[in-house]
């Protein structure tokens, strides 16, 4: 497996077509992204590996009306969330971006009642949710085939950290397995 973690640099075109490449004949792919980045030389570039695919990283924060999304996750039938509850965050995601998903993509893990806070600067503050701003449930982990792999997008990196693994190891070893 490629574990790519909030990669905030453009990717030489041979580097984008090697991994795709590896994940066509059967690689896997993990690609934790986070709020994005846009400043001086950094600028998040989780997208560009995503490129062939119908999921896209959104350029927002995704924010839970509840305490770091407990007891509002929506979880799908899916290997890495299946027979896991949501008392107690155990994924771990706090507060990440959204995911956009077209009709390949499976749903690994949603948030209920949430919103879309543009940009991504929510984290340095906010004063809630504002008239305009997406609302509603928000796709905060998915997958897709692609050849004979397949590509997982973590809407942050939060549930990597070693805070957060205490209580989410489950979740993130599923996915890594």
């Amino acid at each position: 497996m490629l574990l790519l973690i909030h990669p905030d640099r453009p990717w030489p075109r041979e580097t984008l077509e090697r991994i795709w490449d590896y994940v066509r004949r059967g690689g896997a792919l993990l690609v934790a992204a986070d709020t994005a980045v846009r400043s001086g030389d950094a600028k998040s570039s989780f997208n560009e590996v995503l490129e062939p695919l119908s999921m896209r990283v959104c350029f927002d924060s995704a924010v839970a009306r509840t305490a770091n999304w407990e007891q509002a996750y929506q979880l799908a039938s899916h290997p890495a969330s299946f027979g896991l509850n949501d008392l107690r965050n155990p994924f771990g995601m706090l507060m990440g971006s959204s995911l956009r998903a077209g009709w390949a993509t499976r749903p690994i893990l949603a948030g209920r009642w949430g919103w879309s806070e543009p940009g991504g600067s929510a984290v340095a503050g906010f004063s809630g949710y504002n008239a305009g701003e997406r609302l509603g449930d928000l796709l905060l982990a998915a997958e897709q085939p692609f050849g004979r792999g397949r590509v997982a997008v973590l809407g942050e990196t939060t549930p990597l950290h070693n805070e957060t693994l205490a209580a989410g190891y489950p979740f993130v070893g599923r996915l890594l397995c």
